[in-house]
């Protein structure tokens, strides 16, 4: 230390804290140190500020006072506030001044106010539509909802649809045989009259050995081809073609689902499913799918991709009785549910659940009535628009549970939407209806499903309305009898609806004749 420093160390031993002052010396080499002295400021008459002003080697520097901070915030913040008071008066007036001059739109006074809360966001007009629809239902007519009823000769198909409320039907060729444009309309007019509302009214027009519609020649001139023999005659842009003329004609009766197309993967000429299915492996079955899939959602007939997870090259029908699938998740994922993907990607309205037992997902129950696979299309596929039963009158379901409102009961609980072509619909309803009364179902469960058909149905408003005839039924009948010809037909047509409704139409499908009726599948 330099000695012009005093040494005050024997006289402020113990002193404590230092006082307002921090003194620095020069060294040796003339750099500025600071001095761990302490002072007291109590001991002004044997030292004072002054004496160390005139010590050359004695520095000082005072430290800055609290009030001094507190004064250059308060101003820092002074300033900030008209900073942006100056700014939000710019603006205002550069509005206002964009409102004269017509180059903006008008602002809100609660877009003027700055210190306004944020306006809760608009609820969407379609939801609160759905969420109106259904608490105006009563718990009949929701369970209604899940159903997608046939005529199955056990009475008035209309009666059928008033008594359960059905929201969905589904036509098969008998409906259509012999029946010119004109009555098929009046026919499924009729129809949505009987229900509570806007129904779903579906078809199976897959082309080759299922055309429900085009077996009938008044209403085609020839049946719709096989997938594998469009593909063949014209590739997919003939495939493309076929289903927009397909839509075109179900759109004008009055009909807004078509059960197809066919997604399974099967290879084998000896499979089931190969005379309906593309033919071909997963990539190109995919390929196919997506073509029909994004065609008809150009249109107003929906889609219904079937038969999940798939049949693969199984020779079973279930139909008849039950198949199980033994592939491992993995084989199914590479494979038969790469065109259900590309469905799902594509954005298909529907997906029909096959009445297989696949090992995978659940080895108890067929898929249509399994939680898992409802589960597995719900969270790891990301599907959520309606899941559909394969037809519930099919053998593997009877032989399965024994009783259809009881697979009925299954699906419901299981988290499928819409139960289809139940054996015996009013005895099937009153079934799941219990089932919900008792408790076994709760209601919430059974407005799950009907929002998501409620959904659905925003795709079509309103059912198509038949065209008006300028003359009466009575003079449309005197004008057919005045001509053998039509008289004939007359005859032939009244005869075949007696025959269809006096017999059993559990007759299963095989594929083997184009416009068989049967079961769905």
């Amino acid at each position: 230390m330099s000695k012009k420093m005093r040494n005050y160390n024997d006289d402020y031993k113990g002193l404590g804290n230092v006082g307002d002052y921090e003194y620095y010396y020069g060294n040796a080499d003339g750099e500025l140190q600071r001095s761990d002295r302490p002072i007291d400021r109590r001991h002004t008459s044997a030292h004072s500020d002054a004496d160390d002003q005139n010590e050359p080697g004695v520095h000082r520097k005072k430290k800055m006072k609290t009030g001094t901070i507190y004064l250059l915030m308060t101003g820092f913040f002074v300033i900030m506030i008209v900073t942006v008071l100056i700014g939000r008066i710019y603006v205002r007036n550069f509005i206002h001044s964009k409102i004269e001059s017509g180059n903006t739109p008008v602002v809100s006074p609660a877009d003027d106010d700055f210190m306004s809360e944020p306006e809760p966001e608009p609820v969407d007009p379609a939801v609160q539509k759905i969420e109106e629809e259904l608490s105006a239902m009563t718990l009949e007519q929701k369970v209604g909802q899940l159903f997608m009823v046939r005529n199955n000769g056990g009475g008035s198909f209309k009666d059928t649809v008033s008594k359960t409320h059905a929201g969905a039907a589904i036509l098969f060729a008998g409906d259509f045989k012999n029946k010119t444009p004109e009555k098929v309309r009046k026919m499924i007019e009729g129809l949505q009259k009987a229900s509570d509302g806007r129904m779903i009214i579906a078809v199976d027009e897959e082309g080759g050995a299922v055309v429900r519609i085009s077996s009938n020649p008044k209403l085609r001139k020839s049946a719709f081809l096989s997938p594998q023999a469009l593909f063949k005659k014209g590739g997919l842009k003939k495939v493309k073609s076929d289903t927009e003329e397909k839509c075109k004609l179900l759109d004008s009766l009055g009909i807004n689902m078509n059960m197809a197309p066919v997604a399974d993967v099967c290879t084998s000429k000896k499979g089931f499913m190969y005379n309906r299915a593309f033919g071909k492996g997963a990539d190109e079955t995919a390929e196919y799918v997506s073509t029909v899939v994004s065609t008809m959602n150009k249109t107003p007939v929906a889609s219904c991709v079937k038969h999940f997870p798939g049949y693969g090259n199984s020779k079973k029908d279930t139909h008849k009785g039950l198949d199980i699938n033994k592939k491992s998740l993995e084989k199914l994922e590479k494979s038969d549910l790469v065109p259900f993907e590309r469905a799902i990607d594509d954005g298909v309205d529907s997906i029909l659940l096959t009445h297989t037992v696949v090992n995978a997902f659940d080895p108890i129950h067929p898929a249509s009535l399994s939680s898992d696979v409802v589960n597995y299309i719900r969270v790891d596929m990301g599907f959520d628009g309606l899941l559909i039963t394969d037809g519930l009158e099919m053998g593997a379901i009877i032989k399965y549970s024994g009783d259809s409102g009881k697979a009925c009961v299954m699906a419901v609980k299981a988290g499928v939407d819409i139960l289809c072509a139940p054996k015996n619909p009013i005895k099937d309803y009153k079934a799941v209806l219990e089932a919900v009364k008792s408790g076994e179902i709760t209601e919430e469960r059974i407005d799950e499903s009907v929002r998501r058909i409620l959904r659905f149905k925003q795709r079509f408003p309103e059912p198509v309305q038949p065209e008006v005839s300028s003359t009466t039924e009575s003079d449309t009948e005197s004008t057919e009898q005045s001509t053998t010809e039509m008289t004939t037909v007359t005859t032939t047509q009244s005869t075949t609806q007696t025959t269809a409704q006096s017999t059993s139409q559990q007759t299963t499908v095989t594929g083997s004749k184009p416009g068989d009726d049967g079961a769905v599948g």
